[in-house]
């Protein structure tokens, strides 16, 4: 069960793109990239924000949540990021080849990284009338 950040998110503002068998779930008024790089391929762009999203009912998010599922190996992960500063600027998730058991001892080969920018155009400050 993931365990939910005490700052509120705003679900209701989530929206999911699919793109190379992957679905990701994001807040388009955080995220303004999101990318995957298997090992072994090129950058695969699973989000890219085209449009300015308003913020201005809520304001910018204070929390805010990731997920990606699907992909080549069955991915299924959620993180929860409480940012009440607005200080996180990228994440970047390493992600164990399929099948990885930490009870085996084995250290685990990466087989992808999910990197997630945090540079979203929002309204306000880029407003236009």
């Amino acid at each position: 069960m993931p365990v939910k950040p005490a700052l509120q998110t705003h679900p209701d503002d989530e929206i999911v793109t699919t793109c190379a068998s992957y679905e990701l779930t994001l807040h388009p008024g955080v995220v303004s990239r999101a990318e995957v790089d298997r090992r072994g391929s090129s950058p695969t762009t699973l989000y890219h924000q085209m449009e300015v999203h308003s913020v201005t009912m809520k304001g910018h998010p204070k929390a805010w949540h990731v997920r990606l599922k699907g992909g080549p190996e069955g991915r299924d992960l959620d993180l929860y990021v409480g940012d009440p500063r607005h200080e996180v600027a990228r994440i970047t998730i390493e992600l164990f080849s399929e099948g990885y058991d930490p009870a085996v001892g084995d250290l685990g080969e990466i087989s992808e990284s999910v990197i997630i920018h945090t540079q979203a155009k929002t309204c306000p400050p880029f407003c236009t009338v």
